[in-house]
């Protein structure tokens, strides 16, 4: 112990009688036994009592006295207050040095069974004699459960080397975590923590001790309630894996750069630097593409007939100048006669090429639900826009999406389950039916385009379902997109410039559980799904899509932190957070498709509710009783669809003469093959039994 020993006057609450007096006591620290004994005064020989320093899980300020501070152990409270808030600041940091002290054993010890912390993280309290529910209904003994300043870990005292805790089962970052609910078992208290990567897990405590209790007080004060309390603030300081490039990754996407790319400035369209400062709208990125004969004084007026001021701006046009364009739903009014909506029609108008009907406008939303934004004003455009034509998309909002993802998420968390009804209980959760709605849209969008209409798209705010149709028809339109750089600068652009709420729709924050919904997900889902259907168009691979859906939720890195530019601006993300990006770009042949050989410059995907699928990595990767069960279940009959699929590749690459890549497909089938149980003969029999698509 290098610190000196705790002694000094407190006043201490008596904890007894109907009248609980502050009395001062005289408080001197024993080192050797790990106890705080407290006296009548200094002189006093035989103390009155004692706090055991190896039993102090929290301590923090009271309100019930203006110099006081709470000592907490299990089961007992100790109220002390100091003569000033310096004293008392000065005594709480005591307290928690004791406590980082016998932390540090944890850290210690996981450092020498060769299980490192990561770069930043330390431990700041441990709760022994923690048991777990395992998905059998089995309890199993000997676990700690430990709180870093990242994430809970759930440690084996009697075989700590047998787990990875930088990725295990048993360590859950705070960010991850979706709910945590009480309950009890015979004589135990349990605490079920749910994730949103689809694990739960429940641990328990013995009735009596309170630790379920002091564990939640302390889960509490460890989840971040403020951007700069992030973990990745404190991760990007630390961690010396990204060389001294660790923020670079922020610098891929460059504004004009991209649109340079694209054709911009050019006779139909400028660069507008009018939302520099964010003045007109603070969830769009500073700089705007806008059409080249629209004066800029018109957009700060007729933004305003837009909610949230979200006018529209371009995304994306081919080489014949067919655009694609992003906005938010229109301000109707009441009675649809809002004084901006000249303004409106005007630009509209002038989006609007090649004669009548020629702006195609996709409301990602159902006709119904738009409507029923008219009553707040708000709703979609109407006949007065001559030259445009407003298609409905029918693809529900977050809170729908939401309710899907957790019925789909209960229903693939390892438990004691009966699978008899698995089908129908996969239909009823509709997440599929959320994916094929958004395919749809996008496919129809592509349509429109290769008809030479330009499109506006919009749902209500215009960064949720927008986001989504924008990109999926980027990704189809455009190879570049379909890189691995292209896939990155198209998450900057679409997503992140534009404002999709991921601190909201992600839940970095507790309190905003109504805003939580995985749109981004179901987004990376929708790719998966188109990669499946053309294996050789798309450059990178399964796990790069996974590392982008992982790391939006894990808290590491500061790429998705903030809902806008100005956010990443405001609260220094590029300075002080590390980026995904270069993580990703450090580690590229990772996630690099092996069979990327591009051959079509437009993509059309099947709109088949056959063709859809489960993204497996996803929602089945804590679960591996849906990888293992006999060949009549679904999941097998999708890693069937998939043997077929190697089959005829492997076909394919034999007539190419492409010997390097059917050795690495006749290894995935012979892999499948062994996971089977099966030879080839058996399992073509199956296939063969397969329902014709």
């Amino acid at each position: 112990m290098d610190r000196p020993p705790i002694e000094g006057y407190l006043l201490k609450q008596g904890d007894k009688g109907p009248v609980k007096l502050w009395r001062r006591r005289w408080f001197l620290e024993v080192p050797s036994e790990q106890k705080l004994y407290y006296y009548k005064d200094q002189s006093t020989a035989n103390p009155n009592g004692f706090i055991d320093l190896a039993l102090v899980e929290i301590v923090r300020h009271i309100q019930s006295h203006k110099n006081g501070f709470v000592v907490v152990c299990p089961g007992r409270l100790y109220n002390l207050a100091a003569d000033t808030p310096e004293s008392t600041n000065e005594w709480i940091r005591k307290f928690e040095l004791i406590m980082e002290e016998r932390m540090s054993h944890w850290e210690n010890k996981l450092d020498e069974n060769l299980l490192q912390l990561l770069p930043g993280e330390r431990v700041k309290y441990s709760f022994s004699d923690t048991l777990l529910k395992n998905e059998d209904g089995d309890l199993e003994y000997s676990y700690t459960a430990l709180l870093s300043n990242y994430r809970v870990l759930i440690v084996d005292e009697n075989n700590i080397s047998t787990c990875d805790y930088q990725e295990d089962e048993f360590s859950i970052p705070y960010s991850m975590i979706y709910k945590v609910d009480k309950s009890t078992y015979s004589r135990f208290e349990i605490l079920k923590i749910v994730s949103k990567d689809v694990r739960e897990f429940n641990i328990m405590w013995e009735t009596g001790g309170h630790k379920r209790k002091y564990f939640l007080d302390c889960l509490e004060g460890c989840i971040p309630h403020t951007m700069m309390e992030c973990f990745s603030y404190v991760y990007s300081q630390r961690d010396n894996s990204l060389g001294d490039t660790g923020n670079c990754g922020y610098y891929y996407y460059n504004v004009a750069k991209e649109y340079t790319r694209l054709g911009v400035p050019c006779i139909n369209w400028k660069f507008t630097n009018v939302n520099k400062e964010y003045e007109i709208c603070d969830t769009y990125p500073s700089l705007l593409v806008i059409p080249e004969s629209w004066p800029e004084d018109n957009i700060i007026e007729s933004s305003m007939f837009r909610t949230k001021r979200r006018f529209p701006v371009l995304s994306w046009k081919n080489k014949q100048n067919i655009a694609l364009l992003r906005s938010s739903q229109p301000c109707m009014g009441i009675t649809g006669q809002n004084s901006y909506h000249r303004l409106d029609e005007e630009y509209l108008d002038l989006l609007s090429v090649n004669g009548t009907e020629s702006l195609c406008i996709l409301d990602a939303r159902a006709r119904v639900a738009a409507m029923a934004n008219r009553g707040r004003g708000a709703g979609t455009e109407n006949k007065r826009y001559k030259n445009c034509k407003v298609e409905f998309l029918n693809i529900d909002n977050i809170h729908a999406v939401r309710a899907s993802w957790r019925a789909l998420s209960d229903l693939c968390i390892p438990r004691l389950l009966d699978s008899s009804g698995w089908l129908s209980s996969l239909e009823e959760t509709k997440w599929l039916s959320h994916i094929r709605k958004i395919l749809k849209g996008a496919a129809l969008g592509v349509e429109r385009i290769q008809t030479g209409l330009s499109i506006l798209v919009h749902c209500s705010d215009g960064w949720d379902r927008t986001s989504q149709i924008t990109s999926l028809i980027m990704i189809l339109m455009d190879p570049y997109y379909r890189t691995l750089e292209g896939f990155i600068l198209l998450i900057e652009k679409e997503w992140l410039s534009f404002g999709h709420k991921f601190s909201h729709r992600h839940g970095y924050f507790p309190g905003n559980d109504q805003e939580q919904s995985p749109i981004f997900l179901q987004f990376l889902e929708c790719i998966w799904n188109i990669t499946l259907m053309f294996p050789t168009e798309f450059h990178f691979n399964e796990d790069f899509l996974y590392v982008i859906y992982w790391h939006s939720y894990s808290g590491l890195y500061g790429t998705f932190l903030c809902d806008s530019e100005k956010e990443r601006y405001e609260y220094l993300v590029n300075e002080k957070t590390a980026s995904l990006w270069q993580y990703i770009m450090n580690g590229s042949s990772n996630y690099i498709n092996t069979f990327y050989e591009p051959k079509r410059e437009v993509l059309i995907p099947v709109i088949d509710m056959r063709k859809m699928t489960i993204w497996k990595k996803v929602f089945y990767r804590w679960n591996e009783s849906l990888f293992i069960s006999d060949h009549h279940s679904s999941m097998n009959t999708e890693m069937l669809k998939e043997y077929k699929r190697l089959k005829e590749l492997e076909s394919f690459l034999m007539k190419e003469g492409r010997t390097e890549d059917l050795g690495r497909v006749t290894q995935n089938l012979e892999d499948m093959e062994q996971e089977f149980g099966s030879k080839g003969n058996r399992i073509s029999a199956w296939v063969s039994a397969l329902p014709s698509e």
